[in-house]
């Protein structure tokens, strides 16, 4: 090989070296968290994940982590992931994590990044890891590892913004339970009901009805079925003679009473879950 030559490829080594130096994931070790303690802890969680895929030579990836990262280090935290945005996100996956996303938000909106800035860190990296994962839809244990870590983070964010009631207040709890792919109350379901609103008389008191299911269908369908079952103890209530305020919302499979897999038809799962708060005597 001629002088000439040997220099043209010693430079095109020097350009491409040049170049997998100035890439993101290569950069974290300058990064330097800053800004408020969410957006520092943003950037040590999108750095893990960065590594993370890096080291199983997924680049791609291991850059759009990193990107995240200096963003946040800068004080300008990306927003979570959208499943709009994933065109090659397998449809079966679509439905929670949307409903997700939106549960993310909120719970950041409305103080989560100030209130539980770890947690809240650790909730949006997380479900960031999930949709990847899933739309990747190569390794079912990633993905339900991040889905996990997701779940128990957004709870903890979900309890710091909840005040604690106050002391004249006596929460109480009624636990209706469904058949299989029923949002019918039974003949015990409507007692139960009737029972609950038998104390739920007094002015002031607030009602909150959860509907859940077990993990049979698709999670779509369960957030439906959630919501019928919750609408349909919230009208007995009524009914039996409430007139306070009612909110009737669907956990869907989320927050299973007995933890199961998927697919899985487990009858204490299939329920509705009326929160009373009332004054105390």
């Amino acid at each position: 090989m001629n002088k000439t030559a040997r220099f043209a490829v010693l430079t095109v080594a020097v350009v491409a070296l040049a170049g997998c130096a100035n890439r993101p994931m290569n950069q974290l070790g300058n990064v330097t968290p800053s800004g408020t303690a969410f957006d520092s802890s943003l950037t040590q969680q999108y750095t893990g994940l960065s590594r993370v895929e890096k080291e199983s030579g997924d680049f791609k990836d291991a850059n759009a982590y990193a990107r995240r990262a200096m963003a946040a280090s800068q004080g300008n935290p990306t927003e979570p992931d959208s499943p709009e945005l994933r065109t090659l996100l397998p449809d079966k996956y679509k439905a929670e994590l949307t409903s997700e996303r939106q549960r993310l938000v909120t719970a950041l909106d409305a103080s989560g990044r100030s209130k539980a800035p770890e947690d809240a860190a650790r909730a949006q990296a997380m479900y960031d890891c999930w949709i990847e994962q899933a739309t990747e839809n190569i390794q079912p244990k990633h993905i339900q590892a991040c889905r996990d870590a997701y779940m128990t983070a957004i709870a903890k964010v979900e309890a710091a913004l909840v005040p604690a009631p106050p002391a004249a207040v006596v929460p109480s709890d009624y636990l209706v339970f469904f058949d299989f792919d029923s949002s019918t109350l039974t003949p015990e379901g409507v007692d139960i009901v009737n029972a609950a609103a038998a104390g739920a008389t007094a002015p002031g008191t607030n009602i909150m009805v959860i509907g859940f299911t077990d993990t049979v269908g698709s999670a779509e369908y369960n957030m439906a079925l959630g919501q019928r079952r919750a609408d349909t103890v919230a009208a007995q209530l009524i009914a039996a003679g409430v007139q306070g305020t009612i909110i009737a919302e669907s956990r869907g499979e989320n927050d299973l009473l007995v933890p199961t897999g998927d697919g899985v038809a487990e009858p204490q799962n299939r329920r509705a879950q009326i929160q009373i708060s009332k004054p105390a005597m």
